[in-house]
């Protein structure tokens, strides 16, 4: 489940104001309503259905329900993680590529499922232009942090449709120095499986410079998460050919 508040993330570069000031602040009145009734599902339960490739789609829909991508020039923060298949992934392994960076729940079944599958579309979109990018995610719980969930998850997804897709994990310090790093709150409801983080995409240059920061809460509306999808995949080619 995600929610806005970016707290101890790197200013932005007009005159000091952060990127998160800058991202929609709807989302705040989405936690409000979905805080209370949360539940426990497991990964797996109830797939969702891959969402289709709409070529057509207009990234203004997007723009213009959750607001403008924010632009960024600043060193993405480092990492060093596990993926699913137990492999080390590192910020600095994937210099020469950009990186479309986002954080998962593994066992969300709101938000995260709908951001697993613009990610898949976006890469799609992309075309052949999906070779010089590389797909991250960095787990946003405190509790499910096995490769086990993330691999259920990404099975659950069909993620492994995007060509190097890593889904990374590691001890609780590691992801919440990540965390920390990229301004991403993430808070376990008592009772709760699922977390609360902030929906939040980056897209990182080849040379590990933090160029786009995108508010992916796009909701319930299928016309704006395809229109999402477009519009990620179009700040990534201004990322490639800039």
């Amino acid at each position: 489940v995600g929610f806005a508040g970016a707290p101890g993330a790197p200013p932005g570069p007009d005159g000091g104001r952060a990127w998160w000031e800058r991202i929609d602040a709807a989302r705040a009145g989405r936690l409000a309503a979905t805080a209370g009734a949360l539940v426990v599902l497991l990964v797996g339960v109830a797939p969702m259905a891959a969402a289709a490739v709409d070529r057509t789609a207009d990234p203004a829909v997007a723009i213009a329900a959750i607001g403008p991508p924010a632009a960024a020039d600043s060193p993405a923060p480092g990492f060093s993680l596990v993926d699913q298949t137990g492999r080390t992934v590192s910020l600095a392994s994937l210099r020469g590529h950009a990186v479309v960076l986002a954080f998962l729940d593994p066992v969300c079944n709101t938000d995260c499922p709908i951001i697993a599958q613009e990610l898949r579309v976006a890469s799609q979109l992309l075309g052949a232009d999906t070779a010089q990018v590389r797909f991250v995610a960095i787990l946003a719980n405190r509790v499910h942090r096995s490769p086990a969930s993330i691999d259920a998850f990404d099975r659950q997804e069909g993620l492994d449709a995007i060509p190097d897709w890593a889904f990374l994990t590691g001890s609780l310090p590691q992801l919440s120095a990540v965390w920390d790093a990229y301004g991403v709150t993430v808070v376990t409801p008592p009772k709760g499986a699922m977390s609360l983080h902030g929906d939040t995409v980056f897209v990182i240059d080849a040379d590990g410079t933090l160029r786009w920061v995108l508010n992916a809460d796009s909701g319930s509306d299928p016309a704006v998460r395809s229109s999402f999808a477009a519009l990620l995949a179009d700040q990534v080619r201004a990322v490639l050919h800039r």
